[in-house]
């Protein structure tokens, strides 16, 4: 499958589902709140949170393209 993580930064509800499941492996898992994955296309990193946390269940998720420092400094993650 060809890697399209160039084409877009930023996903909502229901696309979440779609892109992960296109190509991204899990790396982490924080707490159920905050997910890191990482593409096997391209090598960049996406983490799924839920930005509207005061809605019932955190609301629906998004999932958004981080830097690889980023990924590094919240994960813990090498490159």
């Amino acid at each position: 499958m060809k890697c399209t993580c160039e084409k877009r930064s930023v996903f909502q509800e229901p696309e979440v589902k779609t892109k992960i499941t296109s190509g991204l492996s899990e790396i982490k898992n924080v707490g159920g709140w905050f997910t890191l994955y990482k593409c096997a296309g391209c090598n960049s990193f996406w983490e799924k949170h839920y930005p509207q946390g005061e809605y019932h269940g955190g609301g629906p998720a998004e999932l958004r393209k981080v830097s690889t420092e980023y990924a590094k400094e919240k994960y813990s993650v090498g490159a």
